[in-house]
């Protein structure tokens, strides 16, 4: 007896250390229809939770909706669940998020052991993935549930939600059509489709050392590391395979075989370059692509040139600036009207593309040896008169003989008596 007490803390220990439940959401809210409309034969809802409310990053291993259910029926009329997770950068809903951007996790038909509280009762309805899904706690979380059960239960059986100042849930809910997450009804639609500001309660279950490949170090995206940066990752695999390359379609194979969570290159990285690299996890018989991550080293640093004028004269508008303040600029990249059109190895630029009446505005960004790109000088705009007027400025004078006399009023002056000179 006591070697299975022993035995039962073991478990429980060991369970408790793997996996962290992450709970959004306490509200008491009903008649939300989210994530179902029990009333109804059919449901497909989308509920999005911001990263700010999980805050964590990993493999999430179930979900679980806060219920509380009176009827004795609901189990069959409301048990076949398809759900789906997925990352987006929407903050609120108004039309469904497409499913084919998202990732199937659970389908099936939900029994007893799935309510905590049993039915009828209350508690958490809990959903078991065969694989785990990992969030990146970068975008947000939107979660999508399809309830396929002719027939509906009580209009008293409900999931509870917690109220947010702009739409986090939408549902399409209908007696006899079963939608097609692949094709959802298009909003508006009255008395079956709903926009709710409110999202269901939820729990995450994260686990924390599962085989998948999560938690890389440089963090995914992460820009300005250095070039002698190593790469990690958490997993509790036996064995890894390490790909790694400049381009996200093109990973090379670089090590294999690792019995760590950590590598570090022969060489330094080079600098200012996107580098995408993948961890694939061999545990047993059993492998585990971890997803492509992304990191980007730093650079030489380059400053904007500085003090862009521009101005129009004789067909063409001259530009002219003063170099950065720190860098090496090996080459300026000029902008019109937000476009990029030229390179100058100089500190000036002539452009002669120009049309009378129009206006541009131009600016200047610095490119050093490395290929890095300053940010843009400051804008300055340059308008092309429709009229030229002829200025006796731009003539030369040189071969013209000397010559005085008494001046009268508004006395032509030109050698020859012309009007203008030539």
């Amino acid at each position: 007896m006591q070697k299975l007490v022993l035995i039962f803390i073991f478990i429980f220990l060991f369970s408790f250390l793997e996996a962290e439940i992450i709970q959004v959401g306490n509200g008491t809210l009903t008649n939300q229809s989210l994530p179902i409309e029990s009333f109804r034969s059919y449901s497909y809802s989308q509920q999005v939770y911001p990263a700010t409310l999980i805050n964590r990053a990993g493999n999430i291993s179930s979900i679980s909706f806060q219920y509380s259910i009176v009827s004795n029926h609901f189990l069959q009329n409301n048990g076949e669940w398809k759900v789906w997770l997925g990352h987006t950068s929407r903050q609120t809903l108004s039309t469904f998020v497409p499913i084919d951007s998202l990732i199937l996790v659970y389908d099936g038909v939900l029994t007893n052991t799935n309510f905590s509280g049993g039915l009828p009762g209350e508690g958490w309805l809990q959903i078991n993935f065969t694989t785990p899904f990992y969030f990146n706690n970068e975008e947000n979380l939107l979660i999508a549930v399809d309830e396929n059960s002719p027939g509906g239960s009580s209009t008293s059986d409900e999931f509870l939600c917690t109220a947010a100042q702009v739409v986090r849930g939408i549902v399409y809910t209908d007696i006899n059509i079963n939608p097609d997450p692949a094709n959802p009804p298009v909003p508006p639609i009255e008395n079956f489709f709903f926009a709710r500001n409110a999202y269901p309660n939820v729990k995450l279950e994260f686990t924390s050392t599962g085989y998948l490949p999560t938690q890389p170090v440089p963090a995914n995206g992460a820009t300005g590391i250095s070039i002698n940066t190593g790469l990690s990752w958490q997993s509790s695999a036996s064995s890894f395979d390490l790909y790694l390359g400049t381009s996200i379609d093109n990973l090379t194979l670089l090590a294999q075989n690792l019995n760590t969570t950590e590598w570090y290159p022969y060489e330094p990285f080079q600098l200012w370059h996107t580098y995408y690299w993948q961890v694939i996890a061999h545990q047993g018989e059993n492998t585990y692509s971890g997803p492509i991550w992304s990191f980007t080293t730093a650079g030489l640093g380059i400053g904007a040139p500085q003090n862009l004028s521009g101005y129009y004269i004789s067909g063409r508008v001259e530009l002219n600036w003063e170099p950065p303040q720190n860098g090496n600029p090996i080459l300026y990249r000029l902008y019109k009207n937000g476009n990029f059109f030229a390179v100058s190895y100089n500190l000036s630029y002539q452009d002669t593309e120009v049309c009378v009446g129009q206006s541009y505005y131009y600016n200047v960004r610095a490119e050093n040896a490395i290929g890095e790109i300053s940010d843009p000088s400051n804008t300055v705009t340059v308008h092309i008169p429709e009229n030229i007027p002829h200025l006796i400025l731009e003539e030369s004078f040189e071969e013209c003989s000397p010559f005085s006399g008494s001046i009268a009023q508004w006395q032509n002056l030109d050698i020859d008596l012309s009007e203008t000179w030539s």
